[in-house]
């Protein structure tokens, strides 16, 4: 043993000793800037650093591989991040041909779950059954969709066009005095109103229903300046929408009663957590009258907010609760189901298949 830990002392100089001790302060002082976006980061990036360099050098493994695994201890605790693993979830649906990851949407309603591919409506149905498939009208192609609180779907297509997909039929909707719906790309429903996010994202247009299968022209939800392009939205009552790009992005209440008001959501105890990655076609707002919380779908994870208030009009900031990832499978859409404190999330795509995990929300 004496000879050993000589040879030790002899082939592993004392710098990177010291290079590991420095980076073992610097990770004791990130732990009391948590809250401190602009030292924490540093102080991180500082202790990777000299693991890169001690691993280049082949030396010291074991001290290497336990710092690494506190910097991800302190990472996933500081985020509140919960990784599932696969005994946290099950599988609910496996599609059994190649379909494209996006356009995809998951619906659920009073427990029964449908599915929206570029080519066809699956369900709805309840987990553990087969589902029907219903292809879409006229060979058209889907490009965005939302569910309303009776749970029918609202399907907008590649021809402009826009149905209801009520009771396994197709019904098209038509517009009263104007030539066609608008080109958009989104969807939210609320009050059996139509909204549509333009194709330019910096407005959103209203469409009154006026009767069983008639909408009234446009009109606009957004009176000033749009300066951000919008990436979602969703409606509570009010309008939600997500906006920005890169790490730059914010969230906003846009209410059109009893007066106009564009109100920025602050997000509290976000504390180091940034977005990352944002892409249109995966990062996602939910907030409707189906949800408790605010989810947001970005960076593969589902991230979780509650409301400063139960009442849409009231709300002024959201608290960060935590967020969810899951190891190994893509998710460019969700769905929640709410049974008091406990919530089953539906995520996935076709690509990995769709899983449903229960999680309950209680205090924050």
């Amino acid at each position: 043993t004496s000879i050993l830990q000589s040879q030790y002392t002899i082939f592993v100089p004392q710098k990177y000793r010291d290079m590991l001790a420095e980076a073992r302060v610097n990770l004791d002082d990130a732990t009391r800037m948590v809250d401190q976006p602009e030292n924490f980061w540093p102080a991180i990036n500082r202790v990777r650093e000299v693991i890169q360099t001690v691993k280049a050098a082949d030396v010291l493994k074991v001290d290497v591989a336990q710092l690494e695994n506190d910097i991800a201890v302190l990472e996933r605790a500081v985020n509140k991040v919960t990784s599932l693993k696969v005994e946290d979830y099950i599988s609910v649906y496996t599609f059994n041909k190649v379909v494209d990851s996006v356009p995809f949407s998951i619906h659920s309603h009073e427990t029964k779950l449908s599915f929206v591919t570029r080519d066809n409506i699956i369900g709805p149905f309840t987990p553990g059954e087969t589902p029907k498939e219903y292809p879409i009208p006229n060979s058209e192609k889907y490009t965005f969709s939302d569910v309303d609180s009776e749970g029918r779907i609202y399907l907008g297509t590649d021809k402009d066009k826009i149905y209801i997909f009520d009771k396994w039929i197709y019904n098209i909707q038509n517009i009263q005095q104007v030539g066609g719906w608008d080109k958009a790309l989104d969807i939210s429903i609320y009050n059996s109103n139509i909204y549509l996010l333009g194709a330019d994202r910096r407005q959103i247009y209203k469409h009154r229903r006026q009767s069983e299968n008639t909408y009234s022209g446009r009109s606009f939800v957004i009176s000033d300046t749009q300066s951000k392009s919008i990436i979602d939205m969703d409606i509570d009552g009010s309008v939600w929408t997500l906006s920005g790009a890169g790490e730059n992005i914010s969230t906003e209440k846009i209410l059109t009663a009893p007066r106009y008001e564009r109100r920025p959501i602050t997000i509290n105890g976000l504390g180091i957590n940034t977005f990352k990655n944002f892409t249109p076609e995966t990062t996602k707002i939910y907030t409707g009258e189906l949800y408790q919380e605010v989810y947001i779908l970005a960076d593969n994870r589902i991230w979780v907010f509650v409301p400063g208030s139960k009442r849409f009009s009231d709300v002024r900031f959201m608290t960060y609760v935590g967020q969810i990832d899951v190891p190994n499978i893509i998710i460019t859409d969700m769905a929640v189901e709410q049974d008091g404190d406990v919530r089953k999330i539906y995520f996935g795509s076709p690509k990995s298949g769709i899983f449903s995990t229960k999680v309950t929300i209680k205090d924050n």
